[in-house]
């Protein structure tokens, strides 16, 4: 999704879309990740001596701080259902 926002804002195309489902993407990945190593190091994970700490703590802040969870929903489903376009549903 990275890719084809940078693409598009290459070409002159719309990001408004794209950019905050990608980012939406990344900041959820990473805080899962970063929540999954907590979990499988343990009480260890939150000590300062072990790098997963800063990282969990840096998934959550940028998770968090700029623009945040539902601001970005709510602009992808604008761009989604605010057209007089048709919504494709991906058939199976």
């Amino acid at each position: 999704m990275v890719y084809e926002a940078a693409w598009a804002r290459a070409n002159g195309r719309s990001v408004a879309r794209l950019a905050p489902m990608a980012k939406l993407f990344a900041c959820q990945t990473w805080r899962d990740v970063t929540a999954m190593c907590q979990q499988v190091w343990g009480g260890v994970g939150f000590t300062i001596e072990y790098d997963i700490q800063l990282y969990f703590r840096r998934a959550k802040q940028l998770h968090i701080g700029w623009w945040d969870t539902p601001y970005l929903e709510e602009l992808v489903a604008a761009q989604v259902l605010d057209t007089d376009e048709p919504v494709r549903m991906a058939s199976f």
